[in-house]
């Protein structure tokens, strides 16, 4: 069991969150760095520095952007991430098509409010 992580004052808990996980991925490159997140409809666009778009192999690339929906489906108020890299859409990374927005995967037990309430899904 994992200890609860306290984010910073100041500092958005979705960037902290998946630098965090980035620092944490040995193939991501060290500079590689989430700059921000912006929610909009459920949809995060997360903008990540020049360093994050490297190239990956293949199944680095599913671990990567595996990780980073896996990340950010544990905050409830996000359904689906677009990537992009300074402020610009990117198309692909390596061979993994990243043009709509993609769902986030959500693992039972991490909402991020600790909230003991239940929504329904319709």
């Amino acid at each position: 069991r994992s200890e609860p992580v306290v984010v910073p004052k100041d500092v958005d808990p979705h960037v902290f969150a998946l630098n965090r996980y980035l620092r944490a991925t040995p193939f991501i490159p060290k500079d590689a760095e989430l700059m921000s997140c912006v929610i909009e409809s459920g949809t995060a666009t997360l903008d990540f520095n020049s360093a994050f778009y490297t190239s990956y192999g293949t199944e680095d690339e599913s671990t990567v952007i595996n990780g980073i929906l896996t990340v950010m489906g544990q905050f409830k108020e996000v359904s689906y991430v677009r990537i992009i890299v300074d402020g610009k859409p990117i198309d692909t990374l390596g061979n993994l098509e990243l043009t709509d927005p993609l769902p986030v995967t959500r693992t039972p037990g991490l909402e991020s409010d600790g909230s003991s309430q239940s929504t329904a899904k319709s």
